[in-house]
């Protein structure tokens, strides 16, 4: 198809995300460390009408409450408060608050996630 468009030797990528288990199955390969769709190729840039936001931000660094994110892809305006995020993708202006856990996740824009204190 990509020949017929006049892109000869570029390989296609295309995944079914009609139900809710295609859909975490190919957001969970994009955290991939060569993913097939590689959303940091900049020979393939893709262009959106993104609200601007600023940087991620990770907050304290105390061994009880240490912010971090490993094997994860993080938006913009998110904030990592004292919380661990593990192989999981967070949108934009979510917060992951004091001792909270987020592993194997999909976090849509502007959540908020609290360890709950009963």
């Amino acid at each position: 198809m990509f020949t017929e468009r006049g892109h000869p030797g570029a390989n296609g990528y295309w995944r079914d995300v009609g139900h809710v288990d295609e859909y975490y199955a190919a957001t969970m390969d994009l955290l991939a460390p060569t993913p097939e769709l590689d959303l940091y190729d900049t020979s393939w840039p893709i262009m959106t009408n993104q609200v601007q936001r600023p940087g991620v931000k990770f907050l304290f660094n105390d061994p009880q409450r240490r912010g971090f994110a490993v094997d994860s892809v993080l938006c913009a305006g998110a904030i990592i408060s004292g919380g661990q995020v593990e192989h999981s993708l967070v949108s934009s202006d979510v917060r992951v608050e004091d001792f909270a856990e987020v592993k194997d996740s999909i976090l849509l824009p502007r959540a908020v996630l609290v360890v709950a204190v009963s």
